[in-house]
Formats: C-alpha cells, sequence, structure tokens
C-alpha cells in the first residue's frame, strides 16, 4: 500500500471521476454523474494512491493530461490462482453512489457481483435481511420488503 495523495482542486474538473475500464462491469449500471452525491462534485474520490504492479487502473481522477487512479483492483497474487483481490477506493463512502438514477445507490453490490464472477463462483442465494442492512442493497432489483409499518 502506498501513501494517499490529493489532486488539486483547482480547476474544479480536476474533481471529476472518470471510468478508465470496468473490465468486471462494475460501472455498468452508473452514469457519466454518478460520482457527484446530491450534486455536490469531488465527494465521490479526491485523491489517488500508487498501484501495485498488476493491478487494473478503474477510474481516473485529476488533470485529463496526467491522470491518477482514484480506484483500481489488484488480485493477490499465490501460485495456486486462488489469491483474493483487493479493491482500492481512495475516496468518500462507496455505498451512497450513485445517489439518483434508477440503480443508485447500487455501485458496492455490483463491485461485489464483478468480484465474485470473476472467482467464477455463483453468488449465494439471497436471503431476509433485517430492515437496518436493506439501505446497502439496490432496491431497483428486488421487491420492496419493508414498506409498512406495524404498530
Amino acid at each position: 500500500m502506498s501513501t494517499f495523495r490529493t489532486v488539486a482542486p483547482r480547476p474544479f474538473t480536476n474533481l471529476k471521476v472518470r471510468v478508465r475500464q470496468d473490465p468486471l462491469g462494475f460501472f455498468s449500471n452508473v452514469s457519466d454523474e454518478f460520482d457527484g452525491w446530491q450534486g455536490i462534485f469531488g465527494q465521490y474520490a479526491r485523491g489517488w494512491t500508487d498501484m501495485p504492479e498488476g493491478a487494473i487502473w478503474l477510474t481516473d481522477i485529476g488533470p485529463a493530461d496526467d491522470p491518477k487512479p482514484a480506484d483500481w483492483l489488484w488480485k493477490y497474487p499465490t501460485s495456486d490462482d486462488k489469491g483474493g483481490y483487493l479493491f482500492m477506493h481512495n475516496g468518500d463512502s462507496i455505498v451512497r453512489y450513485p445517489d439518483h438514477g434508477q440503480h443508485g445507490p447500487c455501485l458496492l453490490r455490483d463491485i461485489c457481483n464483478g468480484i465474485i464472477a470473476a472467482r467464477g463462483k455463483p453468488p449465494r442465494p439471497e436471503r431476509q435481511s433485517y430492515p437496518n442492512l436493506s439501505w446497502v442493497m439496490c432496491d431497483c432489483h428486488r421487491p420492496q420488503r419493508f414498506m409498512t409499518t406495524t404498530r
């Protein structure tokens, strides 16, 4: 792991996060405006870290002519190819992105599903969740479970 470094906040476009490559479909359900939270630019990421050798550079931050890696994915190397994945997000709480559109917020879910698919293992069947944990899930792909209240 390396030291976190911030990008210069001026011009403001330096804080715009751009998807560089997405081989596992992490960002397939987000628009180009996914990095703004409630209309506030620069909340998704404000900096970057160096990537280890072999890492996949997922998103850019900083000036277009000198981009830096805001998000990257690295597979821990092992002799039997069973190493786990490390997803590095150099920014704010990723569970709330995107905060708008039909798939918000489901980025964290899409990242987890992409890693599971890359490992070649089927996801575990969905199980009943508790109301205080349901905010993490994207509601666009399952029926609302907690619509009514009991007294």
